[in-house]
């Protein structure tokens, strides 16, 4: 999972597995992980409390997932 691989990224650039560093770590490839496509519980349980995303993105990722979920 991309959060395993930012906190070893950070502990061998020797900083502190933070969620703004680990963010920073992701850079723009944090918009490439397709959050929508996990269930709503993985979401909730490994994603949300990991504290790399901000509100407003947690907000749009559970929207996509419920009108996701209507029109299957």
């Amino acid at each position: 999972m991309a959060l395993r691989w930012t906190e070893m990224e950070c502990q061998r650039k020797g900083v502190e597995a933070t969620p703004s560093n680990q963010r920073e770590t992701l850079g723009d490839s944090l918009y490439l992980l397709r959050f929508p496509t996990m269930s709503q519980e993985e979401f909730c349980i490994a994603v949300v409390p990991a504290g790399i995303l901000t509100e407003s993105e947690i907000i749009g990722i559970f929207m996509n997932m419920c009108i996701g979920e209507e029109l299957k």
